[in-house]
Parts: C-alpha cells; structure tokens; sequence
C-alpha cells in the first residue's frame, strides 16, 4: 500500500509539472502575438519610391498581424526633409498626431507646402482594436515634380522631320503596273536577291486599292499567272515554280498565298501575270498589282529591301515597284508578325560632371516608345513606354534615379526611339496611319 500510495504522489508531481510547462508555452505565445502588429508596402501614389508625385501626396500601406480579429482603430504619419530628421523624430514637414481612422489608403498629405523637386522621408504607426500598438515602419522616400522648372523642347532627326504638304508622311502601297487596255496584256515584276540562293516558297500578299485602304484586298491581283526563278535576268532559261496561265488561278486573290519549291537555287524570281485582273472604274482598264512579294529561304525573307525590275510601273499616289520589297505589307500570314520597316532613331550625348554626383534625375518622354541608357546601362525596368494617350491633349514621362548610374568626368547618354502608336506605319481598318498626331519619333 505504502508503494502504491508513493507511485499517485509522483503521478501528482508530474501532471503538475506538464501543467505548468503548459501555462508558461500559454503566456509566452500571448507575448509573441502582442508584438505582431508589422506594418508593409509603404505607398505614395501607389508607388514605393516614385519621383515624381503631383501634390497632394497620398499615402497607403498594409498591416499583418498573427492574432486574428486585428483591425486598425488610428495611425500616425511622420514626414520629414530628410532620412536624418526622421530617424530622430523630427517631423518638420508634417505630424499628423494620433488619427483615430481605420483608413490606411489614399491618405492625403496635410503638412508643410512642398517645394518642386523635393524629397520627404515618411513613417507610419499604427494602433488596433485588441489594445496593441506598432513600432513605426521602415522609412520611405517620395519627391514631387518640377516640370514648371522644365526647358525642354521636341528633338529628332531632321532628315526624317521634314513633313509631307498635308503634314504627315504619304501613305505607302505596292507594286502597281501600268494600265492596260486589254486583259490579255502581259506583265511581269522580279526581284534581285543579289546572289543565287536556295528557295523554299514565294509569298504573295494582295493589294488594296489606293483610294480606300479598308477595301476588301486582293485589288490588281491577276486571274491567270506563273512564277518563275532563273539566274538570268532576262529569263531566257528559267525554273518553274507554279504555272496557272491555263486556267484562271483557284485560289482567292483576297488573302495570302504561298507557293513551295524543292531543290530551287537562283538569284531572280519574277511573277509574270497573263491575264490581268479588271478595274472596276473602266471599261477596257486592266492592271497588275501586289503589296509584297517575298522570297524565303531557311525562314528569312530573302527579298526584303531587294531590288525590283518590272515591265512596267505606276510611280504616284503611293504606288512604286521598290514598295514590293519594302516590308510594310498590310495583311498577314498565319503564324507571321507585322514589323516597322524603319529603323529605330539612335540619339545620343556625351557630356562631363566635375565634382561628385549628389542627385541625378531624369524626366524623359520619347514618342512613339524609347529605351534609355547611361553609360551602357539601360535605365529603368519599363517597357512599351510612354503609354497611349491622344498625342494632341497630353503625353505621359518617365522620371528615373540617376545617382548610381552618373559619374565624375565624361558620361554618354542615349535613347533608342521607335515609332510606336506615335507613328504607326502600316494602313488598317483602324485608321491608325491617318491619326492627326502621326509625325517622326521624336524625344
């Protein structure tokens, strides 16, 4: 009895002892979740660390917290002029004093007026509804704008600014023959690749009709016609490559077509039409037409920018025998992307600091879309930048940090400028080659 009564005491001892051990994991853990309240995402405009805020700054951020139910009751935002201030409290700018608010979006900057280009240094603290309250947040920066400062004016290239009559560059269509009286006149355009290469197909990209470039295409393109390849350019001796003269042509001369060859090495390929297709504004006018015309080998278009012969050529209103090659065909094959012949604007400047670099920044808007670089490095993480807007009312910029990129003594800043939807090229159903804004890329 005596043993047993001994073994219920030590039974005793230990429950009292898991007891305690689990109270003491109770408190601690209550500890632990008092001091959880952490504030995240600090947010001036939207944004982390913008340079460039219009006034009034509006500031956000977001709370975690492991204990569940935690709702934010009041916040206090300090801002000062600089990372020193802050850090010791000195609010000199603004203190917003104990705002009882569960607001943590959008709030509106009420301190001191800020001057153009300054910089302020935020934080924020918060209490909740279960009684606790948080340590301030890691401090953030924002500058407001100076464009009132800005004397900046429009640049290019002036070779490529100078402006059509009616104030923006002519439209551009295909290759286009003379006009015959009868549909059985032949006609023929042929391209240079420059040197015999192997051929794999020939792409043909219909036209469409210079007085309306919504028209259904397939404008001038021929009833009856062969294709032929030869390294003479007379054609004396020349290699097939599809042959419908003797018979009207099957397919629709409204979308692309793609003609294969085998085992085909030649420097010409030329489309001979003979049987042209009617205009429908005459009776006895008859014509030859196509937007594009290309060559493929190993999946490059061999033909692009290539030279072009014809037996014949109309040379006005947007139509020339070069703009077979030119690349700035309107309709599309499948799997195909449409390209802007012309090649990106290269601007550059070089110029010398004395001294240190204490603070750089650079506002930049490049029409159509433009990529920055100092000193060899591309500036920014941006892409497809400035975004569309109506170029007539209002252009969007960029401003970027430049203190770690510039350096004491000689520094080269340049910009790629590309057209974009500033200067879109190519003529569709939407109208975009016809905008009243389009002109040359510009910085």
């Amino acid at each position: 009895m005596q043993i047993k009564g001994d073994i219920r005491r030590m039974k005793n001892v230990k429950l009292t002892i898991w007891l305690a051990v689990l109270v003491m994991g109770a408190s601690a853990s209550a500890a632990d979740l008092n001091s959880s309240l952490v504030i995240k995402q600090l947010r001036c405009e939207g944004e982390a660390q913008p340079l460039c805020i219009h006034q009034p700054a509006r500031f956000s951020w977001s709370l975690t917290s492991s204990q569940r139910g935690c709702l934010q009751t009041a916040y206090q935002i300090l801002v000062a002029s600089t990372p020193e201030r802050l850090a010791a409290g000195q609010s000199d700018l603004w203190d917003s004093g104990k705002v009882d608010s569960s607001q943590s979006v959008n709030v509106v900057y009420s301190g001191l007026p800020l001057a153009p280009g300054q910089a302020g240094y935020w934080k924020v603290r918060v209490w909740d509804n279960l009684g606790n309250t948080s340590g301030f947040s890691s401090p953030a920066r924002f500058e407001t704008e100076r464009s009132e400062n800005w004397g900046a004016q429009w640049i290019g290239s002036e070779k490529l600014s100078e402006p059509t009559p009616q104030g923006r560059p002519e439209p551009t269509f295909g290759f286009h023959s003379e006009i015959a009286k009868t549909a059985d006149t032949v006609k023929w355009v042929q391209v240079d690749l420059g040197e015999p290469k192997g051929i794999e197909f020939v792409r043909l990209y219909p036209a469409a009709s210079a007085n309306s470039a919504s028209e259904t295409p397939g404008y001038g393109f021929p009833l009856r016609f062969k294709i032929e390849a030869s390294d003479d350019p007379g054609f004396a001796v020349a290699k097939m490559i599809y042959d419908t003269t003797a018979t009207n042509f099957s397919g629709t001369g409204g979308s692309v077509q793609s003609f294969s060859v085998k085992g085909i090495r030649a420097r010409y390929v030329r489309m001979t039409a003979t049987h042209l297709w009617h205009r429908p504004d005459a009776s006895d006018a008859f014509c030859f037409a196509l937007d594009e015309l290309k060559v493929f080998g190993r999946g490059i278009n061999l033909a692009e920018c290539a030279g072009v012969s014809a037996s014949d050529s109309m040379e006005s209103r947007g139509w020339s025998k070069a703009n077979l090659t030119d690349g700035k065909h309107r309709i599309l094959a499948e799997g195909e992307r449409r390209t802007d012949p012309s090649p990106a604007l290269m601007l550059r400047k070089e110029f010398e600091i004395k001294g240190d670099v204490k603070r750089a920044r650079v506002r930049i808007c490049g029409l159509g879309y433009y990529e920055l670089y100092v000193n060899g490095n591309k500036i920014g993480d941006h892409v497809l930048d400035p975004g569309l807007t109506d170029y007539n009312k209002r252009v969007l910029y960029a401003t970027y940090d430049l203190d770690k990129d510039l350096k004491p003594g000689r520094n080269v800043v340049g910009v790629l400028l590309g057209g974009g939807w500033y200067n879109m090229p190519t003529i569709d159903l939407w109208g975009w080659h016809q905008v009243p804004w389009r002109g040359q890329p510009r910085l």
